[in-house]
């Protein structure tokens, strides 16, 4: 499985089909982005689909930054379609996003 940077068929340029590691498979899944406007609705929409905007640890919660939220149990191509959704939704743009898996 490879994880933590973009990987794509065609020798290594941001242009092509990105590749996930072993796709279908359930994980713990981050997601960073940025969208042409209306931040708070978008992260509103992706809060009320189950990500948070933190993490748990042994001494407390940590906040993450405003356009990072993570997932329990979700597939990494399932992260991007939501965030994907959620802009469209919101009728902004999304520039970019990253997801890549969170361990626990």
């Amino acid at each position: 499985m490879r994880t933590g940077r973009h990987l794509s068929r065609n020798g290594g340029s941001n242009k092509g089909e990105t590749l996930f590691p072993d796709q279908g498979e359930i994980m713990d899944a981050m997601v960073t982005y940025d969208v042409s406007g209306k931040q708070d609705q978008v992260k509103a929409v992706m809060l009320a689909r189950g990500y948070r905007d933190y993490r748990g640890f042994p001494d407390g919660r940590q906040r993450l930054p405003d356009a990072t939220l993570w997932r329990r149990n979700t597939e990494l191509l399932q992260a991007l379609q939501d965030i994907k959704t959620a802009a469209n939704e919101c009728q902004v743009t999304l520039e970019r996003a990253v997801v890549v898996p969170s361990g626990r």
